[in-house]
C-alpha cells in the first residue's frame, strides 16, 4: 500500500478538474472533497511559493539560514 498526501493539478480548464479527480478514484485512489482548493492563487510547497507567474523561494522557510 502506498499513502499519497499530497496532489498538486494545474490546469487553465476548470473542467478538467472534474476529470482527474475521476481518473484518480478510477485508480482505486481514494480523493477527500473536504481538502480540495480550486481556483486559488498561489501554493506554499516544499519551500517554494508557486504561482501561474514565476516560483520563488518561501522566506519563512530559508530564514534559519539567513
Amino acid at each position: 500500500m502506498a499513502y499519497l498526501y499530497n496532489i498538486i493539478i494545474y490546469s487553465k480548464n476548470k473542467l478538467k478538474y472534474k476529470e482527474y479527480i475521476y481518473k484518480l478514484r478510477k485508480t482505486s485512489l481514494q480523493v477527500n472533497i473536504k481538502k480540495l482548493e480550486f481556483s486559488i492563487k498561489y501554493i506554499k510547497y516544499l519551500g517554494f511559493i508557486i504561482s501561474i507567474n514565476r516560483i520563488k523561494t518561501n522566506l519563512e522557510k530559508t530564514a534559519v539560514i539567513n
